[in-house]
């Protein structure tokens, strides 16, 4: 039967006051208004609604609609007003040392990098200390441990004492750059340190609450009996460490010990959810209890308050985050409709769980993590199950007391025809196989069809909604996650139940978990292979930049108009919607093009204490000099580093930029704050040529070839006298000169030198060049408007006879803040404002 197309919304009206509340938000972050005219504005709408309740009933929701959202607003002005005033460590952070006393308030599992055990702890502040001057400062540090084998690890509730350093999280200044020291800053987080474990004093225990010790004692006893199921014999149906540290990801959300490869191919794949503790992971644990509860003399009554105490219990062990707590908070308004009655409350279920967490933060509205799951379960609810519900679901249920003709006259005409043409399929097997076979032969595998085109239109749906957020955040999109999700997502919910069965097990010996350990190794290795096979290969995805405006109200109004058309019940509406889902998937494929500037364009990207730039032509060629790094030589830097200057910072903001692809990259010389990011840039964006200078081997430059060789690009060493046409500028190369050779190790004095022409605009762009080679540039006199300050702004640069050769209007210096080196030197600064700079 079809329904009204705003049916299905009229009957959720907590989804709508949710809605509400998001639009109260997002305004009060648009425009900003006295709290009192919000406070007033919200007492008068609900006057209002309170008011026209004899009269027409839309007035009167309007009115209602109006209250929560000036609401919203109110309480995202009064919690952005409360965290403005919070307590800040920033004024420590001054490289002095300083005498710190704190509560362990989180202590991560202890992890290995770069051979050598870590801990990751947050650190409550009680006092802070230097020289007997104490200060109490309500905020928190996270701390790197480096642990020996003298010291156990740190523990929840320690009180600690320890003398050290503090230094803020790194910010990249950069449009589109993912702002870490903001998101710490959400969780309480001011400031991180890193420190030795032998320095760190154990005051007591009695640090945290008597809840916080026993969660942890719990979790901790979890984990290690987690470790119990590995073995060190290698077989599909054993589990080993890498094994291990999936299962801890998934069902605990401790990602210490997970490898990065495994992290890319699960991104790739578009199966992250699964890396990380979910609604789904929710969902399922509920099921299995809620199912095993009814299966046991305990009632339906008792089934619901268990089911949800289990499901807090389970929420709370993982760190409660933002998916678990909506989560939670959905199971529990579906459980406590089912007492009453009412099990068509998904929506509304739906939009008490977004209410509950906005009100408490309204920011996690702009959340990547609130966007993506509060989207993704409103498509599940809103479109995928309305459109499994018209096709495959109903002949599912057309497959139940198959022989009783009686109940063909409560079913669909389309339905009836199934159900008499298996009959007669099976009545014509009866004669070859017998009755039983041919009735269980036929029946069956139509029911594991069914179930399977159900799972894959799940995955269709979500991979078509999802593709907008996963392009906005992750700048991918994903062709295998289809595929992916469709087997994954089925041995996940066979996972789960083994795990519980693996762990509840091992408290009674080894003897009593082998049988469901096995079936868990073989269910994760499932999973496990799926993701590799499939994140490994060539077209799993491809990177895509920051949808435009247009483009994001597009596939908004595509979800809508889908979600008003499948909650009509009409087939041929609901085939319509899924087309315009497709069509707004596809929209984000095609690759876009930067807007050209009418001069010539030089941007210093922030990397930090590196390089980056970024030269755009006004005829649309773009050139990437340098793509940042750590600190250090290519050998040692890179390696200490899993933070990837390429893919995190300088590809963001080129994709902010609307920009997919490059015409060429360039790589001063062979350090790693120039380098380390190269690989990923050039896996990101195709260039068709890789400019080098004098480049010793080194692992770092083998990536770099690697990744040059895989999307095509040609390498070319470019040497001094060389003139490059690029689009509508010419480019001279100065150094290095023809004649050098790379050393065996990277050199400042290696850097390549390019002079940059466009009309009568030029700009002088030479890496890290010292004395040396500046003596060398300064002979082809180039005099240049721009000049990028060569070595940070260092002393062994920006000499005066180079500043009088160049003699540039403006120059840029690119230095870390805060960094150790004390770069830009004033010297240098003195000399720029002395040359008129």
């Amino acid at each position: 039967m079809q329904r009204s197309p705003l049916t299905f919304v009229q009957q959720s009206p907590v989804l709508l006051a949710a809605f509400a509340f998001m639009l109260g938000i997002a305004a009060a972050h648009a425009a900003w208004r006295p709290a009192a005219w919000l406070f007033w504005a919200m007492l008068l709408a609900c006057a209002c609604a309170a008011a026209l309740c004899g009269m027409r009933k839309r007035w009167q929701i309007a009115a209602a609609l109006i209250a929560t959202a000036a609401l919203g607003a109110l309480d995202a002005q009064i919690q952005s007003l409360a965290r403005h005033n919070e307590a800040t460590l920033s004024p420590y952070c001054d490289r002095l040392l300083y005498s710190v006393t704190g509560t362990v308030v989180r202590a991560g599992l202890t992890h290995v990098s770069d051979g050598k055990p870590l801990q990751s702890v947050d650190i409550a502040v009680n006092t802070i200390d230097r020289y007997g001057d104490t200060h109490v400062v309500p905020s928190a540090i996270r701390a790197s441990i480096l642990l020996d084998g003298s010291s156990a690890p740190l523990r929840y509730g320690m009180v600690v004492r320890m003398d050290t350093q503090l230094h803020l999280a790194q910010r990249f200044r950069d449009p589109g750059v993912w702002d870490r020291r903001d998101w710490l800053a959400q969780q309480g987080i001011s400031a991180l340190t890193t420190t030795k474990r032998k320095d760190i004093e154990v005051l007591g225990m009695t640090g945290g609450t008597r809840f916080g010790r026993s969660r942890d004692a719990v979790r901790t006893s979890l984990l290690q009996h987690l470790h119990q199921l590995s073995s060190s014999t290698p077989h599909p149906w054993t589990l080993n460490s890498e094994d291990v540290a999936l299962l801890e990801a998934m069902m605990l959300g401790e990602r210490a010990e997970l490898e990065q490869s495994d992290r890319l191919d699960f991104q790739r794949t578009g199966s992250f959810h699964l890396l990380v503790v979910s609604g789904m992971n929710i969902a399922i644990f509920a099921a299995v209890i809620f199912w095993t509860m009814r299966k046991l003399p305990f009632g339906d009554t008792a089934a619901c308050v268990l089911t949800a105490l289990f499901a807090v219990g389970y929420g709370t062990l993982t760190d409660m985050g933002a998916p678990v707590t909506r989560a939670v908070i959905m199971a529990f308004v579906f459980l406590f409709a089912r007492l009453f009655y009412r099990t068509g409350a998904s929506l509304n279920a739906l939009g008490t769980a977004a209410l509950a967490v906005l009100a408490w933060k309204p920011s996690a509205l702009y959340e990547a993590s609130f966007q993506m799951t509060f989207l993704s379960v409103l498509a599940i609810i809103a479109i995928a199950s309305p459109l499994i519900e018209e096709t495959s679901l109903r002949y599912s249920r057309g497959l139940k007391n198959l022989w009783n003709v009686q109940a063909d006259f409560a079913l669909l005409p389309h339905v009836v025809q199934f159900r008499v043409e298996l009959r007669m399929i099976v009545r014509r097997l009866y004669h070859v196989i017998g009755s039983y076979p041919a009735a269980r032969g036929i029946v069956l595998p139509m029911r594991a069809v069914l179930g399977a085109c159900s799972i894959l239109l799940l995955s269709f749906v979500m991979q078509c909604v999802m593709a907008l957020p996963t392009a906005l955040y992750f700048h991918r999109v994903t062709t295998t996650a289809l595929a992916a999700n469709s087997v994954v997502v089925p041995l996940m919910e066979a996972l789960m139940p083994l795990v519980l069965l693996s762990l509840l097990f091992s408290y009674l010996g080894a003897w009593a978990m082998k049988l469901p350990a096995i079936g868990t190794a073989l269910a994760l290795h499932g999973i496990a292979g799926t993701i590799s096979l499939l994140g490994n290969a060539r077209f799993a995805d491809f990177r895509v930049a920051d949808p435009k405006p247009l483009c994001i109200l597009a596939c908004a109004t595509t979800f809508v108009l889908a979600w008003v058309l499948c909650a009509s019940a009409h087939l041929r509406r609901m085939l319509l919607a899924v087309a315009g889902l497709v069509a707004s998937a596809l929209l984000l494929t095609i690759p876009q093009h930067a807007s050209s500037a009418s001069s010539l364009e030089v941007t210093a990207i922030d990397v930090g204490q590196g390089d980056s730039l970024l030269v755009a032509t006004p005829d649309g060629k773009t050139l990437v000099i340098d793509a940042g790094g750590p600190v250090g030589n290519s050998e040692t830097a890179s390696a200490r580093s899993a933070f990837d200057y390429g893919e995190n910072v300088v590809s963001p903001y080129l994709w902010s930029r609307h920009i997919t692809r490059l015409d060429a990259v360039a790589i001063t010389h062979g350090h790693s704050d120039h380098m380390q990011g190269m690989p990923s840039l050039i896996r990101n964006f195709r260039p068709r040529e890789v400019w080098i200078g004098l480049m010793p081997d080194s692992p770092l430059f083998d990536q770099v070839r690697a990744a040059a060789r895989d999307v095509g690009a040609e390498i070319i060493l470019r040497r001094e006298g060389e003139t490059v046409l690029f689009g509508s500028t010419r480019i001279e190369v100065l150094a290095p000169a023809r004649e050098s050779v790379a050393g065996p190790k990277a050199k400042n004095d290696d850097s390549l030198t390019l002079l940059i022409h466009y009309g009568t605009a030029s700009a002088l762009l030479s890496g890290d060049a010292e004395h040396e080679e500046e003596t060398a540039i300064a002979g082809h006199a180039p005099a240049a408007q721009l000049l990028k300050v060569n070595h940070h702004g260092s002393l062994t640069s920006t000499t005066p006879p180079f500043l009088k050769a160049v003699h540039p209007a403006f120059a840029v210096i690119s230095v870390g803040e805060q960094n150790r080196f004390g770069h830009p030197r004033r010297e240098i600064l003195q000399r720029l404002q002395d040359a008129h700079v």
